[in-house]
């Protein structure tokens, strides 16, 4: 028996909220009304992390916090949600990040600070917590430069022990996309999760099925892609792509959605579902998260997921 279910290896940050934004979109030289504000939880990581410990999965964190007010909040969190945070760093050299999320009616801009999440480095990770550990799972690639280098290395060393692996890059605030280091790591990764515009940006590939084989031969063991209310794909070298439509709901906030996705996947796949249920397990928890403000609104226990499926066509 080992002592986690996943340890995940990422970014943590507070998000500042602003949604039910009248606009259409940004718009520079201008003032916004704002109906709704919030302080929460942020980061994907954390969210995934977060979302995995209320379906009852044992966790555990590795991430870098600054030691002032904001870090507290986030260190706070976690351990209220029961995740482990032994093996979370506090450096006073450091200011932790943060995200200011703007929700429109058909999408959102996040804007990010990086401060303490881009200082972590995979050295820092210790043998002892990956042995203990079922499943790695690394969020916002993109926005950890310290530890994108050793990643790849981090990666097989997981499996050798007999850890699976999953990776969310999220979006190149730098839009770069061509990335050795990412290459090199989905030679690792068991799944990754990929959303459609970041699936298409990364292989410069508009036909997303072609663009996930491409993927597929760089050595990635299963793709799950989020296409937002097109539902998800699910792509692996061995059969046809599965397909699952997305849940129809009342959408507030996609702030989170589409780790609470990785998290409702993560659940299905490490409690021995079929791929396909683990896809509606996915799309159920994004559909429940966009029906509250935050990362961490929506839904609070197995239970409510259960329910919310047990409720559908």
């Amino acid at each position: 028996m080992k002592r986690f279910d996943v340890v995940s290896l990422g970014e943590l940050n507070p998000d500042l909220i602003l949604a039910e934004i009248a606009a259409d979109g940004p718009v520079l030289g201008t003032e916004q009304g704002v109906g709704i504000f919030e302080k929460t939880l942020g980061s994907s990581t954390a969210i995934t992390t977060v979302r995995l410990a209320r379906l009852g999965m044992k966790t555990a964190m590795v991430a870098k916090l600054g030691n002032d007010d904001d870090g507290r909040f986030c260190l706070n969190a976690l351990k209220e949600e029961g995740v482990d945070t032994a093996h979370i760093l506090v450096d006073s050299k450091l200011q932790t990040g943060v995200t200011v999320s703007l929700t429109y009616a058909t999408d959102r801009l996040l804007a990010t600070y990086s401060g303490a999440m881009n200082a972590l480095e995979t050295e820092e990770v210790p043998d002892s917590l990956l042995a203990s550990s079922r499943h790695l799972h690394v969020g916002s690639f993109y926005l950890q430069t310290a530890l994108q280098e050793g990643l790849a290395d981090l990666f097989k060393k997981a499996k050798s022990l007999g850890l699976s692996t999953s990776l969310d890059t999220g979006w190149d605030p730098n839009e770069q996309w061509q990335n050795d280091a990412l290459n090199k790591t989905l030679e690792h990764t068991d799944i990754f999760f990929p959303n459609e515009k970041e699936l298409v940006e990364m292989t410069q590939v508009s036909d997303v099925d072609v663009a996930a084989g491409q993927l597929l031969d760089r050595g990635v063991g299963t793709l799950v892609l989020k296409r937002g209310n097109q539902g998800a794909h699910l792509y692996t070298q061995a059969a046809p792509p599965l397909k699952a439509p997305a849940f129809i709901t009342e959408v507030i906030d996609t702030t989170g959605a589409g780790d609470s996705f990785n998290a409702g996947f993560l659940y299905g796949f490490l409690s021995g579902q079929r791929q396909s249920e683990a896809l509606r397990w996915a799309n159920a928890c994004g559909a429940l998260a966009v029906q509250a403000v935050g990362g961490t609104g929506g839904y609070k226990s197995l239970e409510d997921v259960t329910s919310f499926l047990e409720k559908q066509i």
